[in-house]
């Protein structure tokens, strides 16, 4: 009733079962906040207003579930014997988190190495070099530097999380060990009462279409090899008769 969409897919093979909820909301341009739904992410399980980040972790690894989360889902496999326990730390992470000061800044000190070590890969500067490129004023396009890391705030990311991870537009795949009766019963009682605005819907235009060939170098002094990638943006949707065939022709090309 919240506007959730539950997909279940029934697995009896083992007593395992899944949950992964993604949100609708639509990447956001974060400008010069680039990078700040990645640092929310990675501080989504750092704790909540119910629990401490060690006590959490304790909770986790007590009935040896896994819990992830990223910018814009959050995903949680478990025993069938201990769903229950595993969904009241999944919900209690989407409804109560925290975002402690402390993990923040540890947070952001982890990124500011990475992006150290970043200087010293030339795949890793070829990379952002190609998105850039493919995805200009675009949220795909967008790469945290040291500038962009520095501006952002705690409140920064607080904010991104009330606006991404809402309810209206979200989807909620269970797999595994449950049936549909279970499986209802299960989503109305952990996510059910849970409430949030409209998600958001950005305007920004697709990939870059290039008009002709174009050559773009980056200077590596002290590089011992080259890093080349010949790449082209398609505009293509997830479910495209062509999608398959084109994945297996990338594969054959070399491509990721």
């Amino acid at each position: 009733s919240n506007g959730i969409t539950v997909i279940v897919s029934e697995n009896h093979k083992i007593p395992k079962v899944s949950f992964n909820i993604r949100m609708g909301s639509d990447p956001i341009l974060e400008g010069r906040l680039a990078g700040l739904s990645d640092l929310a992410g990675s501080l989504l399980l750092s704790g909540t207003s119910n629990r401490s980040k060690d006590q959490f972790d304790n909770d986790i690894d007590y009935i040896g579930a896994d819990l992830s989360a990223d910018k814009n889902s959050i995903f949680l496999s478990c025993l069938t014997k201990h769903v229950d326990k595993g969904l009241t730390l999944m919900s209690d992470v989407l409804l109560n988190a925290s975002f402690p000061e402390d993990e923040f800044i540890r947070i952001k000190k982890q990124n500011e190495s990475g992006l150290m070590a970043a200087k010293s890969d030339a795949g890793a500067m070829a990379q952002n070099a190609t998105s850039k490129v493919n995805f200009p004023k675009h949220p795909y396009g967008e790469v945290m530097t040291e500038a962009s890391l520095n501006a952002i705030q705690l409140q920064d990311v607080k904010d991104y999380f009330k606006k991404t991870f809402t309810p209206k537009g979200a989807y909620l795949v269970i797999v595994g060990d449950v049936n549909l009766e279970e499986a209802t019963r299960l989503a109305n009682k952990y996510f059910g009462f849970w409430v949030g605005p409209e998600p958001y819907l950005n305007q920004t235009e697709s990939a870059q279409k290039n008009k002709g060939d174009r050559v773009i170098f980056v200077n590596k002094p002290g590089a011992v090899q080259s890093v080349v990638y010949i790449t082209f943006p398609v505009n293509i949707q997830p479910g495209d008769k062509h999608q398959l065939p084109l994945t297996v022709l990338n594969g054959i090309l070399g491509g990721g």
